[in-house]
């Protein structure tokens, strides 16, 4: 578990967005993610000319993309935006299995808040503070 966690201290450096509109395509602004949702945030994400010739063929804002050390990789098929035809917001789906030859996905929720008591996670919270710091 400690190797795990040692490899993910550089996750909160990884930016998950969607593209948004461009003037330039080398500059285009996107929706950053946070969580399961967009918040709204909208950011220039520039992307180097050969790394964006790799993903201009799909680059649009039914994906969604990571960005990497500034290089932008595609995360769809398994995870990607739906837009239905009731709502005014994109719907957040990933993948969940092959069945049939069809790909299946699961809608991603309405985020809900839940109380858990602090003492509850604390022992825990201590022992993954200590391999970060």
């Amino acid at each position: 578990m400690e190797l795990v966690l040692r490899q993910l201290i550089k996750l909160e450096e990884v930016i998950v967005f969607r593209y948004h509109e461009a003037e330039t395509p080398l500059y285009p602004r996107c929706e950053i993610l946070n969580g399961c949702d967009l918040n709204g945030k909208k950011e220039i994400m520039p992307i180097q000319k050969d790394n964006y010739m790799e993903i201009v063929d799909y680059f649009d804002n039914k994906s969604i993309y990571v960005c990497v050390g500034g290089i932008v990789y595609c995360l769809s098929p398994f995870i990607h935006f739906t837009q239905e035809t009731h709502e005014t917001n994109a719907i957040l789906c990933f993948y969940k299995k092959d069945k049939g030859g069809k790909y299946h996905y699961e809608v991603v929720g309405k985020s809900q808040d839940k109380e858990f008591d602090k003492n509850t996670f604390e022992l825990m919270e201590n022992q993954l503070r200590g391999l970060v710091i």
